[in-house]
């Protein structure tokens, strides 16, 4: 919830509209404050979304990494090797998808419109549309988590602290994972959702 803030700002400025209205976070930030009838609480519209999803979210991708990273164990001896480690990972990315590509398809609809929950929910169109992007956010998710917790696993085996090793690995797998991001968040918003709809050829 703390950093809710900033993942509004970044979906402003990854829509197409965004790129030619924005430069900066900074940008994004000013203009929400001065043009917003919600001022400083539309930084938060979604955010009951994001509380709601992230438990599952989460709960499928470490799960799932410690289901792999056991059974890792239990087959070559107790030992983890790298690539099963980014192999564990990257699947547990890729499960998570169950969870996470509903959440960002209502997160950014609202995020990136002036339309309540239930405006958005109806032009989902039920529960395939939950799975629109589904794709770039599987992407997304493996990228992230392939790199993510081995990445943290070896800074803590260098004597890391746990809080520098979670924050590096954090920033590194986020960058990697920002160009899926981008993707995802082109095909959720609702400038590219409108813009598809106007081209659908007419019945």
């Amino acid at each position: 919830v703390a950093a809710y803030p900033f993942d509004y700002v970044k979906s402003q400025l990854q829509t197409s509209q965004g790129k030619l209205k924005y430069k900066t976070g900074m940008d994004v930030a000013i203009d929400t404050l001065q043009n917003s009838p919600r001022g400083v609480l539309q930084f938060y519209k979604g955010v009951g979304v994001q509380v709601l999803g992230i438990a599952p979210e989460k709960g499928i991708k470490l799960g799932v990494n410690d289901v792999l990273a056991t059974m890792s164990r239990q087959s070559f001896g107790g030992a983890f090797p790298l690539w099963a480690q980014i192999l564990s990972g990257g699947l547990a990315g890729a499960c998570q998808v169950v969870a996470s590509s509903p959440l960002e398809v209502m997160k950014v609809g609202l995020q990136t419109s002036n339309k309540t929950m239930t405006e958005v929910w109806d032009q989902v169109g039920g529960i395939p549309g939950l799975f629109r992007g589904a794709e770039a956010c599987i992407f997304r998710d493996v990228v992230f988590t392939a790199i993510c917790f081995p990445l943290y696993t070896y800074l803590l085996q260098q004597g890391v602290p746990p809080f520098v090793a979670g924050a590096i690995s954090g920033v590194v797998s986020s960058f990697a994972a920002t160009p899926p991001d981008v993707i995802k968040t082109r095909i959720l918003s609702q400038d590219e959702w409108t813009l598809q709809q106007r081209q659908l050829p007419r019945q």
